[in-house]
């Protein structure tokens, strides 16, 4: 069996070195952060827990549960809704209404459409069923053939109208995606709705969705505080160089796996074939700016989810009650985790948090939260807060999977190569794990065992 290397503690770093292990290899796993779990990570604050990226997922995303199953996390599944209710609400006209783009269709009974928009919805079931054959969520590439130069606002415009474009469908897509509509292909767009289908009710964990990241963490060997700037594979083994507590170290292994946003791999990997660099050269993440505003009192009237048209001019994407997760505070208090839409994020990348808090309060005032007359709040960042996939995305990732020039004993997992959910991150370490493994076969030394070796230099 083979030493590999994973470079990236997030949740896809975390399943792929998980699995690996259990396949038998040796695996160490570097992070440059000071704790694993990436987007995953919970913070204390006081008495309350703050999930800093990711606050849930769908009870459709399989792997995921298959995954916290193997776990024992199992038992510590909880719904973020009360069963049979509408997962979701859209502000409109002043009012968080219900929306769901849950199986059955609930945006038909949603009150932001007029009857005729209403009706019209049905022609994005009829979509799903003609593409259903190419509109895999884990395999997205297959969806490439489904791009026809179309932006997703342009697509639905076409198919729905401009009604259920703007008030309904685009502002609770870029909430669940954590971007702009313009930055969603018309195809990825109806993977998406794919993925839904299979299940769209909000889920965690019994004290948050970080457990899974910890529980993965708990498994494997990771190394914090590892800065890793150089990785050099070759045909006979791969070279991964970092930085430590003021030292430059390095681990010889038989493969890397590259578990860290698309942009950064060329920055770090500098033998990257001419078909790898190019395509990493295309891939973006959307920037996030997340707020979470801690209450004494729970503010009433919200639904887990509740989604900002971008029309509505507040600045805002989203708002979720957090405290509906019960490990996120004490039982009564408050806990809203607000997304800011791009417009601020860029407006206001580099102001202080104050001034990002007091942007937030403000707009909150103009939604049915109102004015909050105590509070705290914490500010999150993300230079690569989720992985976009515009037009064109999906056909240069299609050409990625299936590229002759391929770095040998090299293998990549993140949400960039299936998309930006848990279910996305989860599943591309999955796949990692079986792709580094093929790289050490094709060279012809995938069942000799060797053993990671550690050396530094002053």
């Amino acid at each position: 069996m083979a030493g590999i290397v994973v470079v990236g503690a997030g949740v896809a770093g975390l399943v792929c070195a998980w699995r690996l292990q259990r396949a038998g290899h040796e695996v160490q796993v570097l992070e440059q952060s000071a704790d694993p779990g990436g987007r995953l990570r919970a913070v204390a604050h006081g008495d309350r827990r703050i999930q800093t990226g990711a606050g849930f997922f769908t009870d459709g995303q399989r792997n995921v549960l298959s995954v916290a199953g193997t776990l024992g996390l199992g038992d510590a599944v909880v719904h973020l809704e009360p069963e049979g209710s509408v997962p979701g609400r859209v502000l409109y006209a002043g009012r968080f209404e219900p929306c769901s783009f849950a199986p059955g269709f609930g945006a038909l009974r949603s009150a932001v459409l007029a009857p005729g928009a209403r009706l019209r919805m049905g022609r994005l079931s009829a979509e799903l069923f003609r593409h259903r054959d190419r509109l895999d969520p884990v395999q997205p590439e297959r969806a490439a053939r489904l791009e026809d130069g179309e932006d997703m606002p342009r697509y639905l415009a076409r198919l729905l109208g401009d009604a259920a474009r703007e008030r309904l469908v685009s502002p609770f897509v870029s909430t669940l995606l954590g971007c702009e509509p313009e930055d969603v292909g018309a195809a990825f767009f109806l993977l998406s709705m794919r993925s839904l289908a299979q299940g769209a009710a909000p889920v965690s964990f019994e004290g948050g969705l970080s457990r899974l990241a910890e529980a993965l963490s708990d498994a494997v060997r990771v190394r914090t505080g590892c800065e890793v700037f150089s990785v050099e594979t070759e045909r006979t083994g791969a070279r991964v160089r970092y930085r430590s507590r003021g030292r430059e170290r390095s681990f010889l292994a038989d493969a890397v796996v590259m578990a860290v946003p698309g942009p950064v791999v060329p920055q770090l990997c500098n033998t990257l074939t001419s078909d790898e660099r190019i395509f990493f050269d295309s891939v973006r993440y959307a920037p996030g700016i997340q707020v979470d505003v801690l209450l004494p009192t729970r503010p009433g009237g919200l639904a887990f989810g509740n989604c900002i048209p971008r029309e509505a001019g507040t600045g805002l994407r989203s708002i979720f009650a957090t405290h509906r997760d019960p490990g996120a505070g004490p039982a009564g208090t408050g806990h809203l985790t607000v997304h800011l839409a791009e417009s601020a994020v860029v407006r206001l990348g580099r102001a202080k948090d104050e001034e990002i808090i007091g942007f937030t309060l403000d707009a909150l005032a103009k939604t049915p939260v109102g004015l909050l007359p105590s509070y705290e709040a914490v500010v999150h960042r993300w230079p690569y807060a989720r992985p976009v996939f515009p037009l064109g995305a999906l056909s240069r990732l299609e050409n990625f999977d299936v590229r002759i020039g391929r770095s040998p004993r090299l293998a990549f997992a993140g949400d960039y190569l299936i998309g930006p959910t848990v279910e996305g991150a989860l599943t591309s370490g999955m796949q990692a794990a079986s792709r580094v493994v093929q790289s050490l076969d094709d060279t012809g030394l995938g069942a000799i065992r060797s053993h990671l070796v550690h050396s530094w230099t002053a």
